[in-house]
């Protein structure tokens, strides 16, 4: 069921007229705002619906997405740290695990069934999605930490994974021609390679995450 809604609400995106897009988007803004939903299962087809939009349209779902959930994020990790309970880190924390959820689905790009995006795309929001992880990744809970994981995940997937990528509506832009798709030749395809700066930025986010574990594990191994 989950994968049935998930593949009918993408098609439905791709398939919009940007018109229709903009309502759907809207729609889907709308029902996000001020929920929080448990991660488990309608979570899961949330973020997916999610992923669907910002695939559909990086531009737009991107200025929204990571904005509003890297500041939720960081907001809520500040409300654990100042409440002083040592046990909070323990506990099952449904609101800080579904806006990690959302963030990663928004951020993968694996098993997408047309791209349209690119890392140019991503690239203004990588200090943001940074201060996420600076604070998440280091997470006591296995389910918090791993989640955060899924996020460096997607970002340095994004930036590196050369893939085929569609510009521009299929619908028809023609008035009487509503609800026409354009045909298959006539789709504006290019390949996505990472440029210099996109492979600057992985190397910088390996300096910045892996090196010290590799310190860490350097360290373990000599007795240290």
């Amino acid at each position: 069921a989950d994968a049935a809604i998930n593949d009918t609400f993408g098609r439905m995106c791709m398939n919009s007229s940007p018109e229709i897009f903009d309502v759907i988007f809207l729609k889907l803004k709308n029902y996000l705002s001020g929920k929080i939903i448990e991660p488990t299962v309608a979570g899961g087809i949330l973020a997916s619906m999610c992923k669907s939009v910002v695939q559909c349209n990086p531009e737009k779902s991107l200025a929204f997405f990571v904005p509003y959930l890297g500041r939720a994020l960081v907001a809520r990790i500040g409300e654990r740290g100042s409440k002083g309970d040592e046990d909070s880190d323990d506990k099952v924390d449904e609101e800080l695990q579904f806006n990690m959820q959302l963030l990663g689905e928004v951020l993968n790009v694996r098993n997408v069934s047309v791209y349209r995006s690119t890392g140019s795309h991503v690239l203004p929001y990588v200090e943001q999605i940074c201060g996420v992880l600076d604070v998440t990744l280091e997470l006591v809970q296995k389910d918090e930490y791993e989640l955060s994981h899924s996020v460096l995940g997607g970002l340095l997937t994004w930036l590196c994974h050369v893939r085929v990528v569609e510009n521009g509506p299929r619908m028809s832009a023609e008035l009487d021609k509503w609800g026409a798709m354009v045909g298959v030749d006539e789709l504006d395809l290019h390949w996505y390679r990472p440029t210099p700066q996109e492979l600057s930025v992985v190397s910088s986010l390996l300096e910045r995450y892996l090196n010290p574990v590799m310190a860490q594990l350097r360290a373990f191994a000599g007795g240290e």
